[in-house]
């Protein structure tokens, strides 16, 4: 188990925040929001491994916070667990924009799972369509297919 940790980089108009780990119970987030807001607050949730219901809780508090204190929120490389709670749950992304998130993909020829970085403002027309964009396969370079429903991985864009 990886305890949460955030890194934090930038300045009053524009603050970064790395977050990796567990979100959890573990995870007071909020009390942190006097020293991390900024005009914008871009958040990469890239390396969260896990999200609990009491996790999501505290992470809806927190970019609830954010957004209270004058923060304009920004997600970019968004986890897939965390994408996963945006799709059924509007209030996880916080009204912030989402600007790259993970995406679940798998290879028909080789077996080969991987999570696929998806920029939103590149792909957003095949978004729009609810088309997964294309992707190759790390291990033999074959075309990668999403391994989940696009209707429901990609609800959270609407």
């Amino acid at each position: 188990m990886t305890e949460l940790a955030v890194t934090v980089s930038g300045d009053d108009t524009e603050r970064h925040l790395a977050i990796r780990g567990r979100l959890d119970e573990g995870a007071p987030l909020v009390r942190h929001v006097p020293a991390w807001t900024a005009r914008t607050v871009v958040i990469d949730s890239s390396e969260i491994t896990f999200i609990n219901s009491i996790g999501i809780r505290e992470w809806m508090h927190f970019v609830a916070a954010l957004t209270a204190a004058g923060a304009t929120v920004v997600h970019e490389r968004c986890a897939e667990p965390l994408v996963e709670q945006m799709c059924f749950i509007p209030a996880v992304r916080g009204g912030g924009d989402v600007r790259s998130f993970h995406a679940p993909y798998a290879c028909a020829a080789c077996g080969h799972e991987q999570s696929v970085l998806i920029d939103v403002a590149r792909y957003r027309a095949q978004l729009a369509r609810l088309e997964a964009p294309p992707a190759s396969c790390r291990a033999c370079g074959q075309p990668l297919a999403l391994a989940d429903v696009p209707e429901r991985w990609f609800a959270f864009l609407r």
